[in-house]
């Protein structure tokens, strides 16, 4: 009798062994291809979500990559190479008007960040006038930048030489070399520059004030059938956004791990963006009045012969499901 008793109780505890580990199983992660232009603090908070748990929590394996350049973003999205991405407003209105498949679904930097910054001793638009400027292509958002703050002194292009590279990562460098008089950036690179003896000639948001400087496309098709993977992805930056406002540490760490800067130059960058400009919404909105200054900005510069309405470029339903 005690013999058969152990028998059971032997298989009961094997079959518990068995049992067990499969119910505490968890579903696979969702792998999601994720692509940003380059290293630089507007892409933020999807660095804060991919350097905490943040994706994971909601299921999610997130690659994230730098494409190089804002049309190389665009073609990869539109093409579903990636899934995701993170675009400056007024390429992908202009995408979305040339019939590419691809949807703004969020916001991602909301202010216009960028600095016009010289080699000493250039202080003045008047010092800069006839010297080599590097700016991104005619469509480029450094390169608007840079007409609407001449044209601000009354100056255009024909007033300067312009040389073209497409990432602030990529005019930081030539500014520093000296082959060139100045460039427009955005952070981390304009703090650089100035910690680096660069003399500050204009900030773009003294000149121009509605503006929506990056947003969050999906490749329109990929988005129809995976809307709940889309809905996990913007839940998981609403809570890295908040967490960033909440714990600085948090996001000066992300920061630096994500693009190689320094510590120090992490946090001047996190008291601009977080404390001063309030520059990303942890909401994920998209200022209707802003929105609508990048589409018409789109049109005087993208070659659109049909101006798109808002409802045409912008879904909200993937962020308001998000944040329920």
């Amino acid at each position: 009798m005690q013999a058969a008793v152990a028998r059971i109780v032997a298989s009961a505890a094997a079959l518990a062994l068995l049992v067990v580990p499969a119910a505490a199983q968890s579903p696979p992660l969702i792998d999601v291809e994720v692509v940003v232009n380059a290293p630089g603090a507007g892409n933020w908070i999807p660095y804060i979500a991919q350097h905490g748990t943040y994706f994971r929590d909601e299921g999610l394996r997130v690659s994230l990559s730098n494409s190089g350049t804002p049309t190389t973003t665009i073609n990869l999205v539109a093409t579903n190479g990636a899934n995701i991405g993170f675009a400056g407003t007024d390429v992908a209105v202009q995408a979305v008007a040339h019939e590419l498949s691809l949807r703004i679904v969020a916001s991602e930097f909301i202010p216009i960040p960028y600095t016009l910054l010289a080699t000493s001793p250039i202080k003045t638009w008047n010092d800069l006038k006839g010297k080599t400027v590097i700016l991104g292509s005619a469509g480029d958002a450094s390169s608007i930048t840079f007409d609407l703050m001449a044209a601000s002194q009354g100056l255009s292009r024909a007033d300067f030489s312009i040389a073209h590279a497409q990432t602030s990562s990529a005019r930081y460098q030539a500014l520093l070399s000296g082959n060139v008089a100045a460039t427009v950036l955005s952070q981390p690179f304009s703090i650089m520059a100035q910690g680096a003896g660069m003399q500050t000639v204009a900030q773009a948001s003294d000149t121009i004030h509605d503006w929506i400087d990056t947003c969050v496309i999906v490749n329109a098709p990929w988005a129809a059938k995976n809307r709940a993977t889309v809905v996990r992805f913007l839940r998981a930056l609403h809570r890295a956004d908040k967490d960033a406002y909440a714990h600085p540490d948090i996001a000066v760490d992300a920061l630096v791990a994500a693009t190689g800067i320094a510590p120090d130059i992490a946090r001047k960058a996190y008291d601009l963006d977080f404390r001063r400009w309030h520059a990303f919404d942890p909401d994920l909105r998209m200022n209707p009045v802003g929105l609508q200054a990048m589409i018409g900005l789109a049109v005087r510069v993208g070659g659109i012969t049909k101006t798109p309405t808002i409802a045409d470029v912008y879904d909200p339903s993937f962020a308001r499901e998000a944040l329920r």
